[in-house]
């Protein structure tokens, strides 16, 4: 889930660096972009070297790329959870098939039987 979130994240980031204006493009250095780019975080440091104008529409764009990552990150949770109760609901065994499964074994002790012949203790 987190790796969704960090490749929406970078994409969406990256999809703004492509259009800056070639000014500001200039005053980027790869560096920066990779701080940017790495974590929310990264791209507040960065923000603080900038004019304050700048500076806030870079953290308004990590902050949308962050959330959308981050809703990404939720339905890949909910998708793995459905995932799961489909496979518990499946494979699990019934509680009839579990009980008949604990009177057999009860049965087997009841009768001293040991599973796989006779077993010797040390001692």
């Amino acid at each position: 889930m987190g790796s969704g979130l960090a490749v929406v994240y970078a994409s969406d980031l990256r999809k703004a660096f492509a259009h800056l204006p070639p000014a500001e493009a200039s005053q980027l250095s790869d560096e920066m972009a990779k701080r940017i780019v790495s974590s929310f975080q990264g791209a507040e440091q960065v923000a603080q070297g900038f004019p304050e104008a700048q500076a806030s529409e870079l953290i308004e764009v990590a902050a949308a790329a962050f959330t959308q990552g981050k809703g990404l990150a939720y339905l890949l949770g909910h998708f793995m959870m459905l995932i799961v109760l489909v496979l518990v609901l499946w494979k699990y065994p019934r509680k009839s098939v579990e009980q008949a499964l604990f009177a057999s074994m009860a049965a087997r002790d009841r009768r001293n039987e040991p599973e796989g012949g006779s077993v010797t203790l040390p001692g």
